[in-house]
């Protein structure tokens, strides 16, 4: 069994790549050693790999492109093709549970009796794109939501146990904070884990994810006050809540190849089996100069602000 030698940028980082890793555990020893690591894993946020001469590895659930300029290989949402060196593994699929609760679910004869209309848990208001308190508001005027997290809270703080909180209802608000091509994050997952209808807005290629069928999407609708007008009468029509609670999860009602664990397994593993030093993203001279001039612009700010305003004087 080969041993590898790792290290990362943060501790989330290495939380993210401890699930991952988790997949080829039979196959790799993982030694975490900031000395000399075989494989360097970072977000981007520090700009640490710029200090690791050796394999690097972006890796990330956040809204953000990989640099492989700077990067040998990467894990992202993004949905681009970069082959042998790029996986698209969204931040859903971090969520094994869920995951297969929603890939798994058996038909329902009827539609659960929940006493709540819709949930809406939502801690983070910082820099959201989204209509979420304009879709919160125009829902409030069929019946009132349940605010389960700091946002707007109406339980006497967050709830503790979310998928919990999540199945006393009928809807799920589940917004991105930002909407791009790909980027799908565990929201509408653990709605569809908790037999909860979500209603949806984000990526606008989330039909490649998951069966528009299953779901309410918010893009469908010119205003937040016509999507209202939909889930009230989606509430009143039990035949037809119970359609959208069967319909099968994935498009086709296949889980996507790109989505199994066995093609995350084959990645990690065809990635682990780099020699170490066998460096994937180009050493030529502009990306050696490109590389340098991210040195100084992170590492040392006011030489790059004097030689930018040199170059303007």
């Amino acid at each position: 069994m080969k041993t590898l030698r790792l290290w990362y940028d943060s501790d989330a980082t290495r939380h993210l790549m401890r699930i991952l890793c988790a997949r080829v555990a039979s196959r790799f020893t993982c030694h975490e050693t900031p000395r000399d690591p075989d494989f360097f894993f970072f977000s981007g946020l520090r700009r640490r790999e710029l200090l690791q001469p050796g394999l690097r590895v972006f890796v990330t659930g956040e809204n953000m492109i990989p640099d492989f300029n700077t990067a040998d290989f990467a894990l992202a949402f993004a949905p681009i093709e970069f082959p042998g060196r790029y996986l698209r593994w969204p931040l859903f699929r971090l969520y094994g549970e869920a995951y297969a609760l929603a890939r798994d679910r058996p038909a329902l004869d009827a539609p659960p009796d929940r006493a709540g209309f819709c949930a809406c848990v939502v801690s983070n208001t910082k820099n959201r794109q989204d209509p979420l308190a304009e879709t919160a508001d125009a829902l409030a005027s069929h019946l009132p939501l349940s605010y389960g997290g700091r946002w707007r809270n109406s339980t006497n703080g967050p709830v503790e146990d979310k998928m919990e909180f999540l199945r006393g209802h009928r809807f799920a608000i589940a917004f991105e904070n930002t909407a791009a091509p790909g980027y799908t994050t565990e929201k509408i997952l653990e709605a569809f884990a908790a037999r909860v209808i979500p209603i949806y807005w984000g990526n606008p290629e989330i039909a490649a994810d998951f069966n528009p069928a299953a779901f309410v999407n918010a893009a469908d609708f010119e205003s937040p006050a016509a999507l209202a007008r939909h889930v009230a009468a989606l509430d009143r029509d039990p035949a037809q809540r119970l359609a959208m609670l069967n319909a099968p999860v994935f498009p086709g009602g296949v889980e996507p190849l790109r989505l199994r664990d066995d093609v995350l397994a084959d990645f990690l593993t065809r990635m682990f089996e780099t020699p170490p030093g066998q460096l994937q993203r180009s050493t030529g001279r502009w990306p050696q100069k490109y590389e340098a001039s991210l040195r100084t612009a992170f590492f040392h700010p006011f030489r790059h602000a004097a030689r930018r305003w040199a170059g303007k004087a």
